[in-house]
């Protein structure tokens, strides 16, 4: 995909919420309006443990009912058709990660928002469930790396996998299964090669949207902009569009918000360069003694937005004229994330922009 040529315009003179919404967003829509009977547009969800779906206490279900990836997920499936969940990085959810690992793995730094597993010792599995008649696996190929694949602990199949461990890749590992939840058992038989796990993506589908959780809990703009280990993922990915919510750990870590506008520069050129519509969406979680404002950060991602022709969605300025029980959750003790209520809103004004 090439990228156009970007006119700025500052848009919705009745909504001052939005910002390059229909000049930013124009390729998004008119893939979206002339689908294909056989296409696949993807989304990628850039972000920390807001775009998780994170509660307080939440579990898996919850999080995957009221996180605004999910609700797209059901807004799209319900149109067009189930398309399968996307990149499911191995550590999401948070507080309940739905991947088990067995034997030595190493904490790596290869993936859409740098996390990822590696391991040389003969044995070591992980496993995970999916959805769906195929399977894929995001990794970094060391070159040799051999594993052995086992679906609802059927018998193993080997896979002798090729390529750089520095550069991505998409490994089919399953197919011809029935469209209902499976089990998938990774043991790797690599000996002296490098294994690289970063999480899968179920292939289902021949028409519609899918949605990639290319988001983590505690991440700064600066997660995403690494030009070896991050951003050769979102080239191979080649997402449509990118939604990107991000600031609220930028902002209690008092980074600078120069530094903080840096980094989504680099993030949101490189998406561009691809050919990636872009989507930014302010902050609302404003607290108290920090070196800087929320506010400061929501400027930046103003100004980002006008200056690179991106769409931008001020829910800033939707929720100052809400009550604030609507957003925050009653308990003092987490003031950070949405409430059911929140996470609902936050995708009924992504939907207003985005949806068909």
């Amino acid at each position: 995909m090439i990228a156009t040529k970007r006119m700025v315009v500052l848009e919705g003179k009745k909504d001052p919420s939005q910002i390059n919404i229909r000049s930013g967003l124009k390729n998004w829509r008119y893939k979206l309006k002339n689908i294909g009977e056989t296409e696949i547009l993807d989304i990628a969800i850039i972000g920390d443990s807001i775009s998780e779906g994170y509660q307080v206490g939440a579990d898996t279900a919850t999080l995957k009912a009221n996180g605004f990836k999910f609700i797209l997920d059901d807004y799209f499936s319900s149109i067009f058709e189930d398309c399968g969940e996307g990149y499911m990085p191995y550590y999401y959810p948070t507080n309940s990660q739905q991947a088990v690992f067995g034997g030595t793995w190493i904490n790596h730094t290869y993936s859409f928002v740098r996390i990822s597993k590696r391991t040389v010792v003969d044995g070591s599995t992980v496993s995970f469930p999916f959805t769906g008649p195929s399977l894929q696996i995001w990794t970094g190929i060391g070159t040799g790396a051999i594993i052995d694949v086992s679906i609802d602990e059927g018998e193993a199949t080997r896979y002798t996998l090729s390529g750089t461990l520095a550069l991505p890749a998409l490994a089919t590992i399953a197919t011809g299964l029935s469209n209902t939840t499976h089990t998938c058992t990774i043991t790797n038989q690599s000996r002296a090669n490098n294994f690289h796990f970063a999480g899968w993506m179920e292939t289902k589908g021949t028409r519609g949207i899918r949605t990639h959780m290319c988001a983590k809990s505690g991440s700064s703009a600066a997660s995403f902009i690494n030009a070896t280990k991050v951003l050769p993922y979102y080239t191979l990915l080649a997402p449509d569009l990118a939604i990107i919510h991000i600031g609220t750990n930028d902002y209690m870590s008092n980074v600078d918000p120069d530094t903080y506008e840096s980094n989504l520069r680099i993030l949101i050129n490189h998406l561009i360069s691809i050919g990636t519509d872009v989507l930014l969406l302010t902050q609302t979680n404003d607290r108290t003694g920090y070196t800087y404002n929320m506010k400061d950060y929501n400027d930046k991602l103003r100004l980002v937005a006008r200056d690179l022709g991106v769409g931008l969605l001020d829910l800033d300025r939707k929720v100052i004229r809400s009550p604030r029980d609507f957003y925050f959750p009653p308990l003092p003790s987490d003031d950070i994330h949405p409430t059911i209520a929140g996470h609902s809103f936050i995708s009924s004004e992504i939907l207003k922009v985005i949806g068909n």
